[in-house]
């Protein structure tokens, strides 16, 4: 599985990374897009971490990913 991560401040950002290093993850693209948030992008994750990560309550928006670079499919 692979997710997206936008955090809003350089603070959640070094967290991002830091994950991702902890866990030895890889990913697609990180950038900021301009100066108000960071995304990192394609980020590969088990579905085991991924409910990890969505019960610590990050301040971060996590979407599934599209798996193209800089693009995130929505359903709505």
């Amino acid at each position: 599985m692979k997710i997206d991560i936008v955090v809003y401040d350089s603070v959640e950002d070094t967290k991002v990374e830091q994950f991702i290093h902890k866990y030895n993850l890889k990913y697609e693209a990180t950038y900021n897009r301009d100066a108000e948030y960071y995304d990192w992008i394609g980020i590969e994750i088990s579905e085991k971490l991924y409910t990890i990560l969505l019960f610590l309550g990050v301040n971060w928006h996590i979407e599934k990913s599209a798996g193209a670079v800089g693009e995130v499919s929505r359903t709505d």
